[in-house]
């Protein structure tokens, strides 16, 4: 069921309104939990069962969370909780991208793929289609690859645009956006004319450098996130005893 189908707009989500709506307000999260499940459950019913045991888990870990608040065991239980949801979240959406990143790092896929590899002599890009066209035929392989690069090149182009501009506008302010996108447009003219290893050389370590900031963001806001918690359990708490 997509969120622009017949059943989506006309059945699905008026009947879900009109349950929120009439049920009591103790019983509103539940309409909204159980209208989600069977949601996911139209699409996917196996992922039905992954989204019941990573809510369970966020669940005790909340109780746990609200039970040793102001001890150390609470700060323990927060990470414990962000960390299994974290690897639920990366595990089944990630994995896939981890082993294909370490097959095109390892050449496993080519090496399965029977044919002739050339080392040194034939582009990543040539052994691909080599390999799609044992499938598909040279023709099928180069169409594929061609609107596969074309598709990853135009959507890159895009959402970095976008992205940077968010974060220059964040830490400079609106003025700075159309500059950058000046320079943006610029540079990707530049990176598009450039030799193919020496751009490949300064995005890989672009992208690298990137690690860096992240990490001290993550360390230096943990204390930010534990206080927010707290605060979030303790209005809870207050607006339970003052409905």
């Amino acid at each position: 069921m997509l969120f622009s189908s017949l059943s989506f707009l006309y059945y699905f989500l008026p009947c879900v309104l009109i349950l929120y709506f009439l049920a009591p307000r103790g019983l509103k999260n539940s309409v909204l939990l159980f209208s989600s499940l069977f949601f996911y459950a139209w699409g996917e019913p196996k992922t039905v069962l992954l989204m019941l045991l990573a809510i369970l888990c966020g669940y005790l870990f909340a109780l746990l969370i609200e039970r040793y608040r102001g001890r150390r065991l609470s700060r323990l239980f927060l990470i414990l909780s962000i960390a299994v949801s974290a690897g639920i979240l990366g595990f089944f959406k990630y994995a896939d991208f981890f082993i294909h990143n370490f097959n095109a790092l390892t050449g496993l896929s080519l090496l399965c793929s029977g044919i002739h590899i050339n080392y040194g002599i034939m582009g990543s890009t040539a052994l691909n289609v080599q390999a799609l066209g044992t499938v598909f035929g040279l023709k099928g392989g180069s169409i594929i690859i061609a609107v596969g690069i074309s598709l990853f090149a135009f959507s890159t182009v895009l959402s970095w645009a976008l992205y940077g501009g968010r974060c220059c506008e964040f830490l400079l302010g609106s003025k700075a956006i159309r500059p950058y996108q000046i320079i943006y447009v610029l540079i990707v003219v530049v990176g598009a004319t450039m030799e193919l290893d020496l751009a490949w050389n300064i995005a890989d370590t672009l992208n690298g450098l990137m690690i860096i900031p992240n990490l001290i963001g993550l360390f230096a806001l943990s204390g930010v996130v534990v206080k927010e918690t707290r605060e979030y359990f303790a209005k809870v708490k207050e607006e339970k005893k003052n409905p």
